[in-house]
């Protein structure tokens, strides 16, 4: 209960919590390659990085917006070009490669993951 108070009303400690989570998860995928394609592998942990960066950005964007609200417009472009960028690298590859294919060929342990989900 006291955790959840925590997380909250500290947007820092929610923050960083993400950010452990975060880490843990990229440090795990990194060593187990869910899919068969590297570049799927390669797409996933550069989701797991824009999401801890647009998150550390955001926490800072909150800081500097109350002292300096013109850098804080750069910060915002940042954070938007990061993700847009990602975005058209997934839907690039989605068009050339398919899903499919990587679940047929995965092994069990990775065909009971996709099934689950």
């Amino acid at each position: 209960m006291t955790a959840s108070i925590l997380l909250v009303e500290h947007s820092n400690i929610r923050a960083f919590v993400v950010n452990v989570d975060l880490v843990s998860y990229s440090l795990m995928t990194t060593r187990i390659n869910p899919y068969i394609s590297n570049q799927r592998n390669l797409l996933e942990q550069q989701q797991i990085f824009i999401s801890i960066l647009t998150i550390n950005l955001t926490f800072l964007y909150q800081c500097i917006h109350e002292f300096n609200p013109g850098i804080s417009s750069y910060v915002t472009i940042v954070i938007y070009t990061m993700n847009a960028m990602f975005i058209l690298t997934l839907v690039l590859l989605a068009i050339v490669e398919t899903i499919p294919a990587d679940i047929q060929a995965a092994d069990k342990f990775k065909q009971i993951q996709f099934n689950n989900s």
